[in-house]
């Protein structure tokens, strides 16, 4: 996973840039320097974007070292404030930089891998040979995104999922009857994760030809799209709950099928919850997975189809969180996934019937090239986060540093909504208009809609 010029050409400036411009020997001396004055790290998280599980960590009393790929400002305040350095704060512009930004953190400092670096199976080498990686291991992680592999297993465990074509054999082979012109397909990357990608497939121009490596076919269920979050603690999996998935959406600038954002917790109807847990369950009987997963699927006719596996924490998380907010966060129940001692008596029960509002996330794409101004930052900082216990109807989050250059087609920041909140498009309107252009407010309006909308049928 990778967002070009996401770091550097956009501006979202790296910790010690302008000691950077003294030269890498004093850079090196004064990064060191703030590191030995840096509070001992209780865990590292290191992915794409890991703004929202830092928070998560913090709440529970525990302080992360963070890495990713875009070193937001409400991240690099709040490693400030659990270090009082951003020592605490490595952003890159690759995973492969990984291994190399951590070594100057105690090799005892156990590592979480979330936001697609699960996949980079040279770069998690790499860490494990660094320190503990609190992931599952290459082997289980290769058969968990293998169609050939994942699917029968759910298949004998009377799960549903779409037809699949994978590529390696002349001709490949097809699970399930044979695709009619009507039929949409999609090709997919083993690889990737977060949708990137992922494109229409045309079984009418193609030509029997074997698929690119690690890539598959899979006919595409119009439906519902949803994700569920588990936690096998012992033997023992347990549904934390289900949100709505969003990718794609044209109305947010997302580039197609790149994820979007969610909207939850749902609160599913009995039959959608078994057939959850009968997933879950059938992929803890075969792999012996720790701490948190998530399952795409998609929800068409009260009958569940499993779209794939994500072996780390999930990117709804959030919403399930702020949504039991007297349980441990995700963060803590995975560390306690590999803590033989732990207990999991807090555990939630996934049973949202008590829980409070539901939330949408919406990740916004850039429309263009955007250049922050510090009127445009003062706008959007207005609207940051506020505390659980005095939650908005409207906030902000993965805000973008004063002068940074968002590139087009790459995320901007964060908008959360409360779906509770009655939001008219005139209000969302109103307090938006200062922080996005007039096209940008239109979109999360319509999307607001689109979410109501959906949260009204699948209820």
């Amino acid at each position: 996973m990778s967002f070009p010029g996401r770091v550097a050409t956009a501006g979202r400036t790296p910790p010690f840039a302008k000691e950077k411009e003294r030269g890498p020997a004093t850079n090196r001396i004064r990064a060191v320097d703030e590191f030995c004055q840096m509070k001992h790290p209780d865990l590292i998280l290191a992915g794409a974007s890991v703004r929202s599980l830092a928070e998560s960590a913090v709440r529970d009393g525990l302080r992360p070292v963070c890495v990713d790929m875009f070193g937001d400002e409400d991240l690099r305040k709040l490693v400030f404030q659990q270090f009082g350095t951003l020592a605490g704060l490595k952003t890159v512009q690759r995973f492969s930089e990984v291994p190399d930004v951590l070594a100057d953190i105690q090799d005892d400092v156990p590592l979480i891998a979330v936001g697609g670096i699960e996949n980079d199976f040279e770069v998690m080498a790499a860490l494990r040979r660094q320190r503990p990686v609190l992931s599952p291991a290459e082997t289980m992680i290769r058969e968990l995104r293998d169609p050939e592999i994942l699917f029968p297993v759910l298949a004998a465990g009377d799960c549903r999922m779409p037809r699949y074509v994978c590529g390696q054999t002349h001709p490949p082979q097809l699970a399930g009857a044979p695709p009619s012109p009507n039929e949409r397909w999609l090709m997919k990357s083993t690889q990737t994760a977060g949708g990137q990608g992922v494109q229409n497939f045309d079984f009418a121009t193609w030509k029997q030809e074997p698929l690119p490596e690690r890539h598959y076919l899979q006919e595409f269920i119009d439906g519902v799209p949803m994700s569920a979050t588990f936690c096998r603690l012992d033997s023992n999996v347990w549904l934390l709950g289900c949100a709505l998935q969003l990718s794609g959406c044209a109305a947010l600038n997302a580039p197609p099928f790149w994820f979007c954002g969610n909207a939850g917790p749902v609160r599913v109807s009995l039959q959608l919850r078994q057939q959850f847990q009968k997933i879950g369950q059938c992929l803890g009987n075969r792999w012996p997975i720790r701490g948190l997963f998530g399952v795409d699927v998609i929800v068409q006719g009260g009958e569940v189809f499993v779209i794939e596996v994500n072996p780390r924490l999930t990117a709804s998380h959030e919403l399930h969180e702020l949504a039991k907010r007297d349980s441990p966060g995700h963060v803590s129940l995975h560390l306690a996934a590999y803590d033989e001692l732990s207990h999991s008596s807090r555990l939630p029960d996934g049973d949202h019937a008590a829980a409070t509002t539901p939330l949408a996330r919406l990740i916004m794409y850039a429309e263009c090239d955007i250049q922050i101004s510090t009127k445009q930052l003062t706008a959007m900082q207005k609207l940051g986060r506020h505390p659980p216990e005095n939650p908005a109807r409207v906030w902000l989050a993965d805000l973008p540093g004063t002068q940074a250059m968002i590139p087009q087609g790459t995320p901007f920041c964060s908008v959360y909504l409360n779906l509770d909140a009655n939001l008219t498009d005139d209000t969302l309107q109103e307090l938006l208009a200062d922080t996005f252009s007039e096209r940008m407010t239109g979109g999360i309006t319509r999307q607001n809609r689109e979410i109501q909308g959906i949260f009204g049928v699948i209820k």
